[in-house]
């Protein structure tokens, strides 16, 4: 039967049988016990196996009994009966179809039954009995049905039932073949898992176009923060600063840094910035403000009011007032001094003004003033004029003392201008 199957499920088609007439009659030729089925070669024989095992007494087959009106009617018309076989095997039978046997009405010829028993019968191997006295004499050799010894079964499950092909032994009584072949399933069975399985593979295929249909899916599994986040102290005290921080069990660092915007001793800023999340005893900067910048006063006195004011942007800081000022000896338009004063630290961005000579002097009344009084009042620095003693007409005889009158009136005039006092002539 294998070459027969073999050859039926053969890759090449030519290689297969070409008719359902040609696969039967192979069928029923290896079913007689045949070893020429059409188009199978013979399998090899084996003639003298040499295993030997514990021996056990083989059975003898016996074919089962066929009654008359069976074999008449398998001897009448073999094909119909066959075709019949193959009716009933399409049909929705649920218990696996009797043997022959069994069944009159489906029998084969007695014949070809005794044959197919014995070839679907276990397979014997045979080996010699240790010599005993019934093997040493060919009588007894003769006389003894036991002189072969059964050593293995071999039992497969009739796979050409559905076909009505029964095979010997297929009841499984006593070999394990036959329970093997008894537990198969029924057409129902198969059609119900067959139906489960579709279903399943629907649904499957199913879920996997919905789920493709949705998208990337993006699971966000959030792990448990731990640490602390740092508090906002920007614009706090920095003890208040340093108490908030050590209160979260974190470490505090002091950082000096000038800020024009923000009050010295003031926190400017964190590193790590407010709202990190850090582990305990991380250690965090504070910025602390220092005030604005600090820059040096530039010296301004004797330069062009256009030089002072280049300088004073030069320096970070901001041009104020210009103030005019009266000046002995500063020539008009010349930097007389400033505010804040030259060389002195001030924060980045101050404020600077200036004092500028407007280049006049203030003259003032000395009439009625002894000539030496009146000569040191209009020499001194303030002033700074020159100073000469006349009387108004001529004179011979000696000058007074006193100041009757002078020639610049008291008021602005021109620094280093030259004024002459009048004073009386005396006989």
């Amino acid at each position: 039967f294998d070459a027969v199957v073999l050859k039926a499920m053969a890759k090449d088609r030519n290689e297969r049988y070409q008719t359902a007439q040609e696969f039967r009659e192979a069928l029923l030729v290896a079913a007689a016990g045949g070893t020429n089925a059409p188009g199978v070669a013979s399998a090899p024989i084996i003639t003298n196996p040499t295993i030997e095992l514990e021996p056990v007494l083989a059975t003898p087959v016996v074919a089962e009994p066929v009654s008359a009106e069976a074999a008449e009617a398998a001897e009448a018309d073999p094909i119909d009966e066959f075709e019949a076989l193959l009716r009933d095997a399409g049909g929705e039978a649920t218990t696996a179809i009797k043997t022959a046997a069994e069944a009159d009405v489906f029998a084969l010829p007695a014949e070809a039954v005794a044959a197919a028993e014995a070839v679907a019968a276990p397979a014997r191997i045979s080996a010699p009995l240790t010599p005993t006295a019934a093997q040493s004499s060919p009588a007894a050799a003769q006389s003894s049905p036991a002189a072969e010894t059964e050593v293995f079964n071999f039992t497969d499950s009739n796979p050409f039932a559905a076909l009505g092909v029964e095979l010997g032994g297929s009841s499984g009584a006593g070999n394990e073949g036959g329970s093997r072949g008894g537990g198969g399933l029924t057409q129902k069975q198969a059609g119900l898992l067959w139906s489960i399985g579709s279903g399943l593979t629907v649904l499957v295929v199913g879920l996997l176009v919905w789920v493709i249909s949705l998208g990337p899916i993006t699971i966000n599994i959030t792990p448990t923060p731990s640490g602390v986040i740092v508090s906002d102290v920007t614009g706090k005290t920095y003890q208040d600063a340093y108490d908030a921080l050590i209160a979260q069990k974190l470490l505090v660092k002091k950082i000096y840094e000038p800020s024009n915007d923000i009050l010295a001793d003031s926190i400017i800023k964190t590193e790590p910035a407010s709202g990190t999340r850090v582990p305990v005893s991380t250690t965090i900067n504070l910025y602390v403000s220092s005030g604005k910048a600090m820059v040096k006063m530039p010296f301004l006195a004797g330069k062009t009011e256009a030089e002072a004011i280049a300088a004073i942007a030069l320096a970070k800081l901001n041009l104020g007032s210009i103030t005019p000022a009266n000046s002995a000896n500063v020539a008009a338009g010349t930097i007389i001094s400033s505010d804040p004063a030259a060389n002195t630290n001030v924060a980045e961005g101050s404020v600077v003004n200036l004092i500028s000579s407007n280049g006049m002097v203030m003259v003032p009344d000395v009439t009625n003033l002894s000539i030496s009084d009146a000569k040191n009042a209009l020499t001194s620095l303030e002033v700074g004029l020159t100073v000469s003693v006349t009387t108004l007409d001529v004179c011979t005889g000696t000058l007074g003392t006193v100041v009757q009158g002078q020639s610049i009136d008291a008021g602005l005039t021109k620094q280093r201008s030259a004024i002459v006092l009048y004073v009386e002539c005396l006989p």
